[in-house]
């Protein structure tokens, strides 16, 4: 057998490689979708203010601070250089306060990728928990930084057209809802927000306050956005009868209440107050 000489094996080291190369297509490096996580002063990571989130409840705070102090840091932030010897903050700026609350002086971080602002933006909409005008502010600036269109960021959430442009009508409610929504005193459905967006804006604030009351649901709400008389309140007749009976028959047995059940009629009456009162 002939000895290979140094041009055949550089011939067969570049077909080989060329092999590799063919059946690797589609398979991302390593070093590609990882990144090496470093210890990062947490006095150096600044939030960034352009971020999606607005509102950060204390009392989910002080509970995330509790499971990391037992369990530490499931998942590391992101950060990127800001230029000046510290880190902006991308993604994770729940876990980052977190950290301060606990008084970490350093937390696991990793390096953003080429593009932060949309690395951010597109990490906080796949999270569950933004409000949805967070979520909405989201959405406009994924449009206008990312260079999406609604259809293409629609498909990246795996969510309907329909569902990103009903978000971003949001951004058409009146300046004085937007500032209860970002103040975070407002608990509307996001169904029935919509409805509200879609109301001529000087008909936004007397329907809202409607809406804050309890007085309109999302039928209604629909109803009067598009000119047209809200729906009659539905019976109560016979979804009162049943409980009438169950409380009936507690009054003819005539025994003792147990603890549970007295608290669940005194509940029961609370509200029944409440709904009497207006």
């Amino acid at each position: 057998m002939p000895k290979p000489t140094r041009s055949s094996l550089a011939a067969a080291a570049a077909k080989a490689g060329q092999q590799l190369k063919e059946r690797s297509q589609g398979i991302a490096a390593v070093s590609d979708r990882h990144r090496h996580s470093f210890e990062a002063e947490t006095d150096r990571i600044r939030p960034d203010p352009d971020q999606a989130r607005r509102h950060f409840d204390e009392g989910a705070l002080r509970e995330l601070a509790s499971s990391m102090a037992a369990q530490g840091l499931l998942q590391p932030v992101g950060v990127a250089p800001d230029g000046s010897g510290g880190y902006r903050l991308v993604w994770g700026e729940r876990r980052w306060r977190a950290a301060r609350l606990l008084g970490w002086d350093t937390i696991l971080a990793v390096e953003a990728p080429a593009n932060p602002r949309v690395a951010a933006l597109m990490e906080n909409l796949h999270r569950a928990d933004l409000t949805p005008l967070e979520e909405a502010l989201a959405f406009a600036r994924m449009l206008e930084e990312g260079g999406y269109s609604q259809t293409q960021l629609a498909a990246e959430l795996g969510k309907s057209k329909t569902t990103v442009s009903q978000s971003l009508a949001l951004l058409e409610l009146h300046p004085d809802i937007r500032a209860e929504l970002e103040a975070g005193t407002a608990d509307v459905p996001k169904r029935t927000l919509y409805e509200v967006a879609r109301a001529p804006r000087e008909v936004q604030l007397a329907l809202w306050k409607r809406v804050r009351a309890g007085s309109v649901d999302r039928d209604a709400a629909k109803a009067i956005a598009r000119g047209r008389q809200a729906p009659p309140a539905p019976s109560l007749g016979r979804k009162v009868a049943p409980l009438s009976r169950v409380l009936g028959e507690l009054r003819q047995a005539g025994a003792p209440l147990a603890d549970a059940d007295r608290r669940s009629l005194e509940a029961l009456r609370r509200l029944l107050d409440e709904l009497l009162a207006r």
